[in-house]
């Protein structure tokens, strides 16, 4: 046996899977932008997240009665709050201010999932036409030595009898 070193070559086709759409984040957990640098708006509940915690924001000033956990953010004044939002898991800090974190769960099972293309209908050239309809040319049943010659006319003409060979009579 000889090897030919000169057949033509063919470079090697490399397969990949379709890349996955990157994941937004803030799209899933209803996360906007906000006029308020460093917090983002939380849908339209009226509060704010940031620095892994809920905000809502106070009226009160800096001054006597203002909270001891105010902070400031784009000249408003906000102050942490207890409330249960979705995607996110609450827990309670230290210093007795709750800490929300994204729920890596919520963000997996409601991020955008792969869906393939539907594939050509490659049943279309297997669809034969209507046996009645077409121009088959069958050869006759007593010179045909296939399944053909139990065709008759196009259809199955098969009389198998009853189960012990008996007649009907």
């Amino acid at each position: 046996m000889l090897l030919n070193f000169a057949a033509p070559r063919t470079p090697v086709q490399v397969v990949q899977a379709p890349a996955q759409p990157a994941t937004n984040i803030d799209a899933l957990l209803n996360l906007s932008k906000s006029k308020y640098s460093g917090l983002k708006k939380v849908g339209d509940t009226g509060y704010y997240y940031g620095n892994n915690r809920m905000y809502e924001p106070t009226s009160y000033s800096g001054g006597k009665g203002a909270p001891a956990n105010m902070e400031t953010f784009g000249g408003q004044n906000f102050v942490p709050i207890d409330v249960d939002i979705t995607g996110f898991n609450k827990s309670k800090g230290e210093d007795d201010i709750y800490t929300y974190d994204p729920s890596m769960a919520y963000l997996n099972a409601n991020k955008p999932r792969y869906t393939p293309s539907p594939p050509r209908d490659i049943m279309s050239f297997l669809q034969l036409p209507s046996i009645q309809s077409s121009n088959m040319n069958l050869q006759p049943a007593e010179t045909s030595y296939g399944a053909g010659r139990f065709l008759n006319n196009g259809l199955m003409s098969l009389d198998f009898g009853l189960p012990s060979g008996k007649s009907n009579d």
